[in-house]
C-alpha cells in the first residue's frame, strides 16, 4: 500500500488539475454510475464522527473522518480523518492519505469549480468570511480559475483575519487583500462571496439590497441547523445550485429555507447539470452554490493522485 503524505498532494496536481478532476465527479454523478450509500453521521454534542465509503469505476475509497468545531481554539485543524483507496476488482488497500488534507484540497477544488461554472470571466473581487485552513483552499482554487484582483477578508478574530491576509498575500503578491471590519462590509464590496465558517447563525445581515447580483459560495454548513447565509439570499436567487442533493437536507442554508418555503425543491439544481451540458450560467441576478461534499468527491481526487505517484514513483510504500 502506497502512503502519499500531505506534503506531496500539492507536487502530484496543480489545482487546475484537481478543478478538472472534480469536474470528472460532477459528471459521474450526473450519469450515476458509481455506488455511494449515504454517509454515516454520529454526533457527540457539537462534535461529528463521518464515514464515507463510495464505489466508481475500477476503484473504492472510504473515508473517515472527524469534525470537531472547537479545535481551533486550541491551534489543532477541526477536521482530522484518514482516506483508504482500494482496488475496485480485488478489494486490496492501495493507498492511504490524511483525510484532513485531501478534503481540504477537494473541498476547494469543488468551490473552485463552482466559480468557474457560475461566475463572470471578469470577476474582480472576491470576500472570503472565515479564516481556517478551509478558507485558504477556497481562494487558492478560486485563484486558478478566476484571476481576480482583490481579495476582501472577514473573521470574528480580527487577528486571524491578518494572519490568513499575510499569508494569502505572500502566496499571491499581485493580488490586492483587504481586511474588512464586519461582515456585511464585505458583502456589499464583492461580487463573488465564500463563506467558510461553522456558524450556527448567518453571519451578515438578512438585508435584500445586501445580496443582490451577487454570487455565493456555501462551504461551511454542514447540519442541518447551521446557517451561514440569512434567508434573503435564497430569496433573492435567480439560480440555486448544490454539489449534491443531500446538502438540501444536511445543510441549514438549503434545509431551513425549504422548511420555510422561501425556495422549493424544483427551483434547486446541480451544478453537475451545468457541467454535462458545457454550459456556463449566463445572469446578473444572485446565484448560490451549496456545497456539504460527498465521498465521490474523495474518491476521484485519491484515485487521480495514486495514479500520478504510481506514474511519478511518489509515496512511501507500507507492508502489512
Amino acid at each position: 500500500m502506497l502512503f502519499i503524505q500531505s506534503k506531496d498532494i500539492d507536487k502530484l496536481m496543480t489545482h487546475s488539475e484537481a478543478v478538472e478532476a472534480m469536474e470528472e465527479a460532477f459528471l459521474i454523478q450526473e450519469n450515476d454510475d458509481f455506488t455511494m450509500p449515504d454517509r454515516v453521521h454520529v454526533n457527540q454534542g457539537d462534535n461529528v464522527l463521518l464515514l464515507m465509503p463510495a464505489f466508481a469505476g475500477n476503484y473504492f475509497s472510504t473515508k473517515l473522518v472527524s469534525v470537531f468545531p472547537e479545535n481551533s481554539k486550541i491551534q489543532i485543524p477541526s477536521i482530522q480523518g484518514v482516506v483508504v483507496l482500494n482496488d475496485g476488482k480485488t478489494g486490496e488497500p492501495l493507498a492511504l492519505f490524511n483525510g484532513a488534507k485531501l478534503t481540504s484540497f477537494r473541498t476547494g477544488a469543488v468551490g473552485g469549480a463552482a466559480i468557474k461554472w457560475l461566475s463572470s470571466e471578469n470577476l474582480h473581487t472576491v470576500g472570503l468570511i472565515g479564516s481556517g485552513v478551509q478558507g485558504l483552499s477556497q481562494v487558492q482554487f478560486a485563484r486558478s480559475v478566476r484571476n481576480f484582483a482583490k481579495l476582501l477578508v472577514y473573521d470574528s478574530s480580527p487577528e486571524k483575519s491578518k494572519e490568513i491576509g499575510g499569508i494569502i498575500k505572500n502566496e499571491f503578491p499581485d493580488l490586492e487583500v483587504q481586511i474588512t471590519q464586519s461582515a456585511d462590509t464585505l458583502v456589499k464590496d464583492s461580487e463573488c462571496v465564500i463563506s467558510t465558517t461553522t456558524a450556527i447563525d448567518p453571519v451578515f445581515s438578512n438585508r435584500m439590497e445586501l445580496v443582490q447580483d451577487k454570487l455565493f459560495i456555501g462551504i461551511g454548513s454542514y447540519k442541518s441547523d447551521m446557517q451561514e447565509f440569512p434567508d434573503v439570499v435564497c430569496q433573492s436567487a435567480e439560480a440555486v445550485y448544490y454539489d449534491t442533493p443531500m446538502a438540501k437536507k444536511e445543510s441549514g442554508d438549503l434545509a431551513k429555507p425549504l422548511s420555510k418555503g422561501i425556495i422549493k425543491e424544483k427551483d434547486l439544481r446541480s451544478l453537475g447539470s451545468l457541467i454535462q451540458k458545457d454550459h456556463s450560467i449566463k445572469t446578473t441576478g444572485t446565484v448560490v452554490f451549496k456545497s456539504v461534499g460527498m465521498a465521490l468527491f474523495d474518491l476521484i481526487i485519491a484515485k487521480n493522485l495514486y495514479e500520478k505517484a504510481k506514474l511519478t514513483n511518489m509515496g512511501i510504500e507500507l507492508s502489512f
